[in-house]
Order: structure tokens, then C-alpha cells, then sequence
């Protein structure tokens, strides 16, 4: 760390002003002079003063420019035409250049040939030139082709090169391992040809990055998808996740089921970590939280989708790989500073939104059951003496003669005008606001370069008491000491705090664990704006129980607001190294170094004022007389979590490269990787604890059971929630990959892999697993034969290959864990538990994928894009066994299910105008549907698979996210009680139908994740100005609404707001689904309607994602600076669905029925 402070102060030593200049784009053959002045003035509204004489013996130009700033222009217009030109306001004046001595010893070629050039439109001439990179040192072995021939030759050890009979329209591809590819037309002046190396310029070409090595896109064979900053940073948000999300074809995110991300659909039938792809950040896996990535740090993000892309990761890739690139320093690159800020804020939820029973309708129902005599035992309870709403009191009082009918119904009548979900919104939520500063300074000498950035952000949730707040420090150094040796080093830092104390996720309708009754009509606050406390019991009890000696019970949700105290904290630091070694000029060697290390402390403080605390200490109070004891002993509970993850990698890998006969190029590459992660857990529970003064109470008894104060016959020890765990997970690789280009036509590759690991196996040969890869790939587009001038690249590509997965929490040998005393609360003595049964066949998952895909642009990439149709079969993957029961366990996990998949990725991109108001388009489309080919954990009751709503369902030969439900008949015309189908006909035996095995009985719905999901995104932009808006959809899946269930009505006073709908009289089944109330309630009755094929929504939907406006001003546009300037943007996500197939009028993102928060945001970027 003592590296980031000097190279800080080195930094702002050469810190000088900046701004970007007019941008020209120009791709135009042998225009003259006057009309690319033309043009340009267009462009710029800079004047173009010349003399006309000076044009007359001007050449014509052939030059391809893209958002190239004015300065760079004119140099690259005028090159070897003896013109110069020097900006005055808003002019260009043209001059005469003076001849150096140079000039007149050694006259340029272009000059000799002039007078031929004039006599025909494509002359043949001999091409001499010289090829170096940045630092003027010679590339021997350079590729100089003649594009869109097989023509092409190889620079000498000095660098020089010679072209016969070359037409003078022609256009020269120069390419060298390591190094950007150039293209050259021949009209263009050059004697000199400066390539820049790869690491250093990714941005300026279509190169990918793997993970391993970095790959001209030209000559690979796998499925590979890739976005740069400028799609990156066009999303305003914290994480790198939701920058993600809606920029690739193959990539989905799912937040309701914490399916999190997934790329061609699932692989595995573990959920968690399992299913998730692996995450590269700068060459080595990245086992942190991945929101902790500064965004603004990414250069780029590239996920690989098949074997040949993927494979070179082998057993953890078989979900897909995201590799993600950050932003690099160059050589000899002036020192720059760069600094972003934003503000976002997004709205409240919609609350009143929420499928929640309406108010009166509650009272409603309360009157009905008090009707029904459904309270008579609570009134009269002195057992565990429940809790009695106001209505049902008031009720009550009326029955007894206490008040009058009339005044009941009066004070009854006020309840109704209440809703709690208003409070909620007052007290408990607020207008997220999010801050966001980031500040990074680049530069470079012949030498060292050298980035360092800094990030700040601060989010404060929609939830009152929920709090965000996350450091990074990214330092990243390059170091030649010698031409052949490269030295790297990077650190980062984060440091992310969290608190956890909004209520808003912690208010339910209805009782809870801590008997608390909040119903729909209640009101946090009285008249007067006191906050309201809720009483867990009624007031006979809490007036006499414990002579006076307990501690106040009343539950007041403004002062948990007050009192909370959870955080949480995380410290990550990331340090690399690499040493890369150029042996020969196409061999070297490189080895790699890495280490995480994460600490993660979690803290719960419940003070005595909180209810949790005062709640534990009463029930477990010993009341003797006037005597009490407190085995929950008086003061604080103090929760602690600590936690660890220390990750080391080390790589070594040797890369060979040769070229020969003007046609041939071979790339080779061989490694090892050892990795080893360790973590370790522990936590505790303190009672008695002070925390001004960090005391605690040292004589708890965890092992003695206790009776509750409020039920005398119920035992209980007092919680002591101990825990301590430790894993260490080792690895170690073997890789080599190869690929073979054929006069850059034919290209194959092959990889293969080997990974080993102490979590599989009992003996050493069976703790590995060997994957492998092969693909082709035919640039169409090179051939002789083909002669489409309005085509650029047509390539065909094709592979097949295995990857693997692996399940971090099985083992093949028995693995134990050990229970404290406390969680025995029979013996009250410590017992241990067999997590993990014995399975020495334990093996990797594998996954087969074939791939075909077709790359494909037009002249001017006008169109381009491309598609990719694949076949995945996942073997060996984790699932259950029945067992004998005599064995201890009557299920194991085991290699025993297989999945079947395939789809189908399209990317098109169309420049619809591309001239100073400029229109492009973006479309993305994934297509996928897996099955499940073998499941042996079947069971045979419907009930199981129909109560997943959504969530992991394996069923052979359908999605392994299957929606199940009951057929559903209508509803009972005299009655209005739900019918089902039992044995084919109309039942409503709710028993027989739920416990029913015959797959006739039951509806499969489909899949309830979107098997078809894609992006329409339009960029716009007319001189500083420019507009993207992103359409996203999502087609071809269900999802369950939530419905009403009477019994949850009744005995927890949860209601949906369906109540209404609800069938009341004869005819009313023509019109609603939604059952009658009857009492007494029937679960059973509850549990088909809430399963049945009624409550099944479509959930196809087309949603206006974002939309991002930005404006540019360039202030130094006339300066050595002129690249830089200050850009404004205003940001608006989650804009609401334009259109959706429920007729329900739910999102189906929230199927509860609250819709997304609306978030707008602005900011501004600066570089200096």
C-alpha cells in the first residue's frame, strides 16, 4: 500500500487540462480535398479556408475515420500531401508545408506515383513500409496481408516489409500476436506502421479475453458475448450486477427465486453458488460478494457461452463464465484524471398496491366469525390468554350489554376509515436517495504505467433504518525494467458497512412468533401523534402476571425503529501479481499470482428497550411468590458473526506462437493452476450485555429447560445460538490450449483440462475429472470465390466440448457437525450430527455442449451481429436417491440426474443513419428450454410439487422449474366451493385430490422462469447529444398470484384483497374463481384453491427498462487536450410494463402485487 501514495503525488505532478474536441467520422475512397472539407464543416461547423491552387495538386483520399477528433483528422487528411493547417476560432486554414531537408533528400513514394494515380482509378505499385510498436522497437514476423485476398507477407528482424503489384485501392491488414490489428489503405501515406499491444487497447478492437489469454475474434471458434465501458457505464447503480442485466443475449437474471444469473439457462439442480456462473475479475476467479466491484473500475465484461469459450475454466464452468476486464494505464500516455459523480433517488413503494384485504372488508370478516362463535374460546382463555382485536372487543362489550349495538357500530364504523399501510408508508419509508463519487488518475511512461482509483458510495434504502455504504481503492501498476520482462501489480480495496434496521421488511398483518396483532385498521400513532404500543396478551394477564416484577410487553413498532442496531461490516482485499517473460519474440512465460482476503463481521445489539429482548426475558422468567429470577438475565443481547475467506491462486502458463509460409499461424498455450480457499465461521450469543460499557452476564444456564411464564406446562432451555465452522477447499489444474488459422480462413482449436480436488473421491485417481474442447471456424468472407461487396465478414463457426460444476458443500467422505448443549433440549447434552453420508462415487457434474454459430456484418458494419443454436446435456448431476430406511437415512445425494437442454442466441445490431444525427439499433433474443432427463427423487403426492410456486421442482421431462397445479373444475354453483379433478371427474374430495399420485389429476404449467427473453435498445445522438432507451421482454413462462386462504384469514389475519371477488350468491361462478367464505374453514379447501390451475398468470410482459440522456461539452476543443471534455446525463430506470399478457394487472417481477420503485438519477463526468 505504500505504492499508492507515491504513484498518487507522481501523478498529480503531470496532471494537466483536458477536454474532447469535435468528433469526425469519415469512411469515404478517393474523395478529393474539397469534398472531405465539405464534409467536415458539416460535421463541425468549423469554416475550411483554403486557396484553390493548393488543392489542385492534391491526391485523392481514401481514409476510414470514427469519432476521430478534429486535430487527428486534418493530420491523417493531409498526410503527404505537403499541406498543413493550424485552428483559428472556428476556421481551418490550409497553408503550404515547408520541406525539411529529409523532405528533399529522400521524396516520398507518394509524390513519384502521383502522376500515375492521375491516369487511372486502380494502378498496381510496389508497397514498401516498416512495422514497430509504440516504442519504435521492430516487429520481426509481422503479418501484412492484402485484405480480402490470400496475398501477404512477413516483416523482416528490422521490421521492413515489401509488397509487389499491389492495386493502389487496396487496404492492408498488419497483425502481430500480442498487438491490435491495423488496417491500412494503400493511398494512405506511411512509412512507418505503429502497432499497439493488446492489454493496452482493448477497447480499440474486437479482441476477447477469456481469462487466460486475449483472442482476436477473427480467429475463434467459441460463442463469446462482450461490452464495453460505454454500455457499462450507461447504467446508474452501485453493483455490477444490475450494469449486467439487459446487455447480453444468453445472460438472465431472476431476483424473485434467488436464481440470481444464469447464461443458457440452468446446468444443476443445486440452487445457490452451484447454479451461478463463475466469476473472472482480471484473469483469476473472484470468490467475494461480486457487488462489491466498483463498476466504474470495469473496462469490459465478456461471458463465454460454449465448451470452446468456457472449457479452458473446465469443472466450474459449466454454468458459463463472466470474465471481467478492468480498466488499464497505457505506455507513454499523458497523466489523466477522470472523475464521476451521481445522485439517484427512487420512489417509495407503492404500498396500497399490495394484494392486501381491505380494511373494512377485514372487519367484515371479524363480525362474521364473532357471528359464528368463533372467538368464544379466546374470550374465556386463561391458558395462554391470546390477544383480542378492537373489533371483537367492541363486540364483545355489545354482547355483554356493556355498550350499546349503536355505539359499537359507531366505533366500528371509525376502524374502517383506517389502513395501516399508510403509517407504514409515513413511518417506515422514505425516498431512497443514492450517492455515488468516483475519482481514478492514469498515466504512463516508456516504462511504467500506472491507474489508481477511488470510490465512494452511499445508499440509503427505502426503508427507514437501512443504510449502504462501500469504499474501493483499485491500484493497479505496469513495470518494464528490460524489453522483455513485464511486471504487474494490483490491489484492491473495499470496505462496504450496512445497517439493517429498517422495519419495513419486519411489519407483517396479523400475529407473528411474538404474538404481536397488528390488523389492517390499526394505527402506529394515536390522535395526538404518541407512538401506539400492541399488546401480545390481553390486559387480565399482563395487569397480574408477574406481581408487577416483568418488564413492560407492549410492542411499539416506532420505538423498534428507534432501538435497532444491526450491522454489518465487510473488509475484502485483493492483491496480484504477475511476471510475463518474452523468451523469444513468439515465446514466453508468465506466472501469476493472486490473494483474497475477506472479513466479514455481523452484530445485532437487541437492547433491553427492544421488544425482542424484553419479550425473552419475561417469557422465561421464575416467579415464586414475590420472588423472580431471570434466567435471560436483565440488559442487552448481543448477537456476533465473524467470519473469514482467505483464497490463494498461483498460475504458471507458457504461450508459443509462430507464423510461416505467409499463411499459417499456430497459437499454443500450457499451464497449472493451484488454488486453495479456506473459510471459517463463528458466532455467538452474549446476554446481559452492556454496550457503553462492554459488560455481560457470565452465568447463564443453557442447559436447564425452563416453563414459560405464560404457558406453565411448556419447557424450554434458553437459546444459545453457537456456531463454528471451517473449510478449506483445494484445487489444482491442468490446461493447454491450441489454435490453428489457415491463410485466415480456417481456423480449429482444441483444449483440454484436467481438475483435481480433496472434495471428490476416496482414492487419488478418482478425484479428478478431464474436459476437453474442439471447434472450427470458416471466415467465408476470405475466400476467393466470394464476391459479396456489400458483405464484410461472414464466419461460420462450430465446437463441442465438456465443462464441469462443482457442489463446494458435498463430500465423499461422512462429514460431521457437532450441536451444542443448548440445541438438545431433551438430553440438554452436546450430540453431533451426520451432515454429509458417505459416497466415494462422488464425481463432478458434466456438462456436454455443441455450439453452431454464424458471425456476420456489413460494409461500414451497417448490420452485424450473430447467432448461436446449442445442445447442453448435463451427467453425473447432484440429486437425491431413495434409500433403504435401515441405513439411517431414507434419502442420499448422489450423481444420479441428468439434464437436457437447448436454445437458441440472436444479436443484431443495425445503424439505421450514421451521419451527424445518428440512429442505431440493438437487438437482443435468447431462446431456451432444458428439461430434466433423469430425477430418481420423485415422490408420489401431488401435494409436493404443486406447493413449489416457482421454485426448484424436478420432474422428468419437464423444466426443472415446473409450475404444477390442481385442474381446476370452477366453482360449485350452489355452493361456491372449488372443484377439482379426481379420477377424471369433477371432485371437490380436496384430501384424496391433494394426496392424489396420478399425473392426470394435475396441470403442468410450463416454466416459471422465461424460456424467451430479450432487448430492443435504441441509441440516438445528433452532435453533443445522445438518448438511449432499452425495451426489455420476456416471454413463454407463469407465475402463481398470490390468493386468498381463509384459514390464514381466520387464524392469522392475513387476507388477500380477492376477498371481494369472492362467491357470494348463485351465478356469481360466471364471474370469479374466487371461492365462498364458509365457516368453519376447511385448509384443505384453502390449500386446492391456492395450488389450483385458477390462481395461474401468464407472465409475459414488455417492460421499459431505462433510459439515459447525456450531453457533451467540449471546453478545450482547440488545445493539446482536445480529447477530453465534461458529460451531463439524467438516468430513469424501472419505468413501469407496456404490455402484459395477466389480465390481472400484476408485474410479474412482483407477483405480490407492489410494483417496482421508479429510480432517476443525474450526474456528471469530467476528464482532465
Amino acid at each position: 500500500m505504500k505504492l499508492v501514495p507515491i504513484l498518487l503525488i507522481f501523478g498529480f505532478l503531470q496532471l494537466s487540462a483536458a477536454s474532447v474536441a469535435q468528433q469526425v467520422s469519415l469512411s469515404v475512397k478517393h474523395a478529393s480535398l474539397q469534398e472531405i472539407f465539405t464534409e467536415i464543416t458539416r460535421q463541425t461547423g468549423y469554416q475550411v479556408v483554403y486557396q484553390s491552387e493548393q488543392l489542385e495538386k492534391a491526391r485523392p483520399v481514401s481514409i476510414h475515420l470514427h469519432r476521430a477528433s478534429l486535430a487527428d483528422a486534418m493530420k491523417q487528411i493531409l498526410a503527404g500531401q505537403g499541406l498543413e493547417f493550424v485552428l483559428d476560432e472556428k476556421e481551418i486554414v490550409i497553408k503550404e508545408k515547408e520541406k525539411s531537408i529529409l523532405d528533399v533528400i529522400l521524396p516520398s513514394r507518394h509524390s513519384e506515383r502521383s502522376e500515375t494515380e492521375s491516369n487511372g482509378s486502380s494502378q498496381q505499385e510496389t508497397i514498401r513500409g516498416r512495422v514497430t510498436d509504440s516504442l519504435g522497437t521492430p516487429l520481426e514476423n509481422a503479418t501484412v496481408r492484402v485484405k480480402g485476398t490470400s496475398r501477404a507477407t512477413f516483416t523482416n528482424k528490422n521490421g521492413e516489409f515489401t509488397l509487389i503489384g499491389v492495386e493502389d485501392n487496396a487496404t492492408l491488414q498488419i497483425s502481430y500476436l500480442g498487438f491490435i490489428t491495423r488496417e491500412i489503405y494503400v493511398s494512405d501515406h506511411f512509412s512507418t506502421i505503429v502497432l499497439q499491444r493488446a492489454e493496452a487497447s482493448l477497447e480499440q478492437v474486437d479482441v476477447v479475453s477469456n481469462g487466460y489469454q486475449s483472442i482476436s475474434k477473427e480467429r475463434t471458434t467459441g460463442s463469446f458475448e462482450k461490452i464495453d465501458s460505454t454500455l457499462i457505464n450507461r447504467i446508474v447503480s452501485t453493483d455490477i450486477t444490475s450494469r449486467i442485466e439487459d446487455n447480453f443475449a444468453a445472460l438472465s437474471v431472476d431476483k424473485r427465486y434467488g436464481v440470481g444469473m444464469n447464461i443458457r439457462g440452468v446446468s444443476t439442480l443445486t440452487e445457490g453458488e452451484t447454479m451461478s456462473p463463475l466469476i473472472i475479475l482480471d484473469n483469476f476467479q473472484y470468490q467475494g460478494d461480486i457487488k462489491n466491484i466498483n463498476p466504474n473500475d470495469i473496462q469490459e465484461i465478456t461471458i463465454l457461452k460454449d465448451a470452446a469459450a468456457a472449457s479452458i475454466w473446465g469443472a466450474r464452468a459449466g454454468n458459463g463464465v463472466i470474465v471481467i476486464t478492468t480498466k488499464k494505464a497505457k505506455f507513454n500516455q499523458r497523466s489523466h484524471l477522470s472523475a464521476n459523480s451521481s445522485i439517484s433517488f427512487t420512489t417509495k413503494p407503492d404500498l396500497m398496491a399490495n394484494r392486501q384485504i381491505d380494511p373494512s372488508d377485514y372487519i367484515d370478516v371479524e363480525k362474521f366469525l364473532f357471528a359464528n362463535g368463533f372467538y368464544d374460546g379466546d374470550l374465556t382463555n386463561v391458558y395462554n390468554y391470546p390477544i383480542i382485536s378492537p373489533v371483537v372487543d367492541l363486540l364483545n362489550q355489545a354482547k355483554l350489554g356493556t355498550i350499546s349495538d349503536q355505539d359499537a357500530n359507531a366505533q366500528i364504523d371509525l376502524l374502517r376509515k383506517n389502513d395501516i399501510r399508510a403509517d407504514y408508508l409515513k413511518y417506515f419509508y422514505r425516498t431512497a436517495a443514492n450517492q455515488q463519487y468516483n475519482a481514478a488518475l492514469t498515466g504512463g511512461s516508456d516504462k511504467l504505467n500506472y491507474r489508481i482509483s477511488l470510490a465512494y458510495n452511499k445508499d440509503l434504502n427505502n426503508s427507514i433504518g437501512d443504510q449502504y455504504q462501500r469504499v474501493n481503492i483499485n491500484s493497479q501498476t505496469v513495470y518494464r525494467p528490460i524489453d522483455k520482462l513485464e511486471i504487474t501489480s494490483s490491489i484492491i480495496l473495499t470496505q462496504t458497512n450496512t445497517q439493517n434496521n429498517g422495519m419495513g421488511g419486519d411489519i407483517s398483518i396479523g400475529s407473528d412468533q411474538f404474538h404481536r396483532q397488528i390488523y389492517p385498521y390499526a394505527r402506529l400513532t394515536d390522535n395526538n401523534g404518541n407512538p401506539v404500543s400492541f399488546q401480545p396478551y390481553i390486559s387480565s394477564f399482563l395487569d397480574t402476571a408477574g406481581n408487577g416484577h416483568l418488564l413492560d410487553w407492549g410492542y411499539n413498532p416506532l420505538n423498534e425503529l428507534k432501538y435497532a442496531d444491526n450491522t454489518s461490516r465487510i473488509k475484502d482485499a485483493l492483491i496480484a501479481f504477475s511476471f510475463k517473460y518474452n523468451i523469444l519474440n513468439n515465446l514466453s512465460a508468465q506466472v501469476r499470482f493472486q490473494r483474497e482476503d475477506q472479513q466479514n463481521q455481523g452484530r445485532n445489539y437487541y437492547s433491553q428497550e427492544t421488544y425482542f429482548t424484553r419479550n425473552l426475558i419475561n417469557l422465561f422468567s421464575q416467579i415464586n411468590g414475590n420472588t423472580i429470577t431471570y434466567p435471560v438475565p436483565l440488559g442487552g443481547i448481543f448477537d456476533l458473526a465473524n467470519s473469514q475467506l482467505v483464497a490463494n491462486s498461483v498460475r504458471g502458463q507458457i504461450d508459443y506462437t509462430k507464423t510461416w509460409d505467409e499463411k499459417h499461424d499456430f497459437v499454443f498455450l500450457i499451464g497449472s493452476e493451484i488454488q486453495q480457499s479456506h473459510s471459517a465461521l463463528n458466532s455467538y450469543r452474549t446476554y446481559g450485555y452492556n454496550d457503553n460499557i462492554l459488560t455481560h452476564a457470565n452465568d447463564v444456564d443453557f442447559a436447564t429447560p425452563y416453563t414459560y411464564v405464560d404457558n406453565l406446562s411448556f419447557y424450554q432451555t434458553v437459546p444459545n445460538p453457537v456456531a463454528f465452522s471451517d473449510i478449506t477447499n483445494r484445487f489444482v489444474s491442468f490446461f493447454s490450449n491450441a489454435s490453428y488459422t489457415y491463410d485466415h480462413r480456417y481456423t480449429a482449436t482444441a483444449s483440454v483440462r484436467k481438475d483435481e480436488s480433496n472434495l471428490f473421491g476416496v482414492k487419488s485417481n478418482q478425484k479428478g475429472v478431464p474436459l476437453f474442447s474442439v471447434g472450427a471456424a470458416w471466415n467465408i468472407s476470405n475466400e476467393d470465390f466470394f464476391n459479396v461487396p456489400v458483405i464484410e465478414q461472414l464466419k461460420l463457426r462450430a465446437t463441442y466440448g465438456t465443462s464441469g460444476n462443482v457442489n463446494n458443500s458435498l463430500s465423499a467422505l461422512p462429514t460431521l457437525e457437532n450441536r451444542s448443549p443448548a440445541s438438545n433440549s431433551i438430553t440438554g447434552l452436546p450430540y453431533t450430527s451426520l451432515v454429509n453420508y458417505p459416497n466415494p462415487e462422488l464425481r463432478w457434474e458434466k456438462i456436454k455442449t455443441g455450439n453452431i454459430g454464424l458471425d456476420f456484418s456489413t460494409k461500414r458494419n451497417i448490420l452485424s451481429g450473430s447467432i448461436d443454436i446449442y445442445n447442453k446435456l448435463s451427467s453425473d448431476v447432484i440429486g437425491p436417491v431413495p434409500l433403504d430406511i435401515t441405513n439411517g437415512t431414507s434419502i442420499i445425494v448422489k450423481n444420479s440426474a441428468a439434464l437436457k437442454g437447448h436454445g437458441i442466441d440472436l444479436t443484431i445490431n443495425l445503424k439505421v443513419i450514421d451521419r451527424t444525427f445518428k440512429w442505431s439499433t440493438s437487438i437482443l433474443f435468447s431462446n431456451n428450454k432444458t428439461i430434466v432427463k433423469k430425477y430418481l427423487g420423485s415422490i408420489n403426492s401431488a401435494a409436493v410439487y404443486v406447493g413449489s410456486s416457482g421454485f426448484l421442482n424436478p420432474i422428468e421431462g419437464s423444466s426443472p422449474y415446473n409450475l404444477i397445479s390442481y385442474k381446476w373444475a370452477g366453482l360449485d354453483p350452489v355452493t361456491g366451493d372449488p372443484q377439482g379433478i379426481l379420477n377424471g371427474k369433477p371432485s371437490k374430495d380436496y384430501a384424496s385430490i391433494m394426496s392424489s399420485s396420478i399425473w392426470d389429476d394435475l396441470v403442468k404449467e410450463g416454466s416459471s422462469l422465461p424460456t424467451s427473453f430479450g432487448v430492443f435498445r435504441n441509441f440516438i445522438s445528433y452532435k453533443n447529444m445522445s438518448l438511449s432507451v432499452t425495451v426489455n421482454y420476456k416471454f413463454g413462462y407463469y407465475f402463481r398470484r398470490s390468493s386468498l386462504n381463509y384459514n390464514s384469514l381466520y387464524y392469522g389475519g392475513v387476507g388477500n384483497n380477492e376477498f371481494s371477488q369472492r362467491w357470494q350468491h348463485p351465478g356469481d361462478e360466471s364471474r370469479t374463481n374466487v371461492p365462498s367464505m364458509v365457516y368453519p374453514d376447511d385448509s384443505n379447501r384453502d390449500g386446492f384453491y391456492q395450488y389450483s390451475h385458477a390462481t395461474i398468470e401468464k407472465g409475459d410482459n414488455i417492460r421499459l427498462k431505462d433510459i439515459n440522456l447525456s450531453y457533451t461539452i467540449y471546453p478545450w476543443k482547440n488545445s493539446k487536450y482536445a480529447n477530453y471534455g465534461i458529460s451531463f446525463y439524467g438516468y430513469a430506470s424501472d419505468l413501469g410494463i407496456i404490455w402484459k399478457a395477466n389480465k390481472v394487472g400484476l408485474d410479474p417481477d412482483s407477483p405480490g402485487g407492489i410494483p417496482l420503485s421508479k429510480n432517476y438519477a443525474i450526474g456528471a463526468k469530467v476528464e482532465f
